[in-house]
């Protein structure tokens, strides 16, 4: 069962890096929920403006369950983006930025149940890397957890595939015991 898993989440990720806006599953803690996943500079997720976000890492868990009555989204970056220094990616979740994630981090946001507009986008002094911005759409449940994993590919300061996509939870799980929690301090 989790050879299939596996292939049909490579089968997920191929067809969003070739398409770029495709439907996609994401399953949380067993359950299954549509998403769809987008790459607009007009992203309904994102805040306002261009956010500036100080993120420090620390060796936070996840928590067994959501709290009563809630839905989580974890948001990981589990690799290197494309430029030789650690990156910021504010995290923008209904509209308003609610976060941010560095190179090799997760960031958890607590949710009511319901349909949620994920963004992440790029803080860079570079005009063109700041442009990017990467969206999702997430129907939660109660109790139920959602993993999405924020993909940077590129060399130098071109990037050429800056994509949001479901992770199947042992994967999920195991990249949460792997890297470090991010905390956000808005910047100044």
């Amino acid at each position: 069962m989790e050879a299939k898993a596996h292939r049909l989440q490579d089968r997920i990720r191929a067809s969003l890096s070739i398409a770029g806006v495709a439907g996609a599953l994401l399953w949380g803690s067993g359950a299954w929920a549509a998403a769809a996943t987008a790459k607009n500079s007009s992203a309904t997720g994102c805040g306002a403006g261009q956010p500036r976000f100080t993120v420090m890492t620390d060796s936070g868990q996840l928590e067994a369950a959501p709290k009563e009555n809630k839905a989580r989204i974890v948001i990981l970056q589990p690799g290197e983006s494309v430029t030789s220094t650690r990156q910021t990616f504010p995290v923008g979740l209904d509209g308003r930025w609610a976060g941010a994630l560095r190179d090799y981090s997760w960031q958890l946001f607590t949710v009511a149940p319901g349909i949620h507009h994920v963004c992440v986008s790029w803080q860079s002094p570079w005009t063109a890397l700041a442009a990017e911005k990467t969206q999702a759409v997430v129907q939660t449940k109660p109790g139920q957890t959602y993993f999405l994993e924020l993909s940077v590919a590129g060399s130098g300061n071109s990037v050429t595939s800056f994509n949001l996509f479901g992770l199947g939870p042992y994967e999920a799980k195991y990249l949460v015991k792997s890297l470090p929690h991010a905390m956000v301090i808005p910047a100044k």
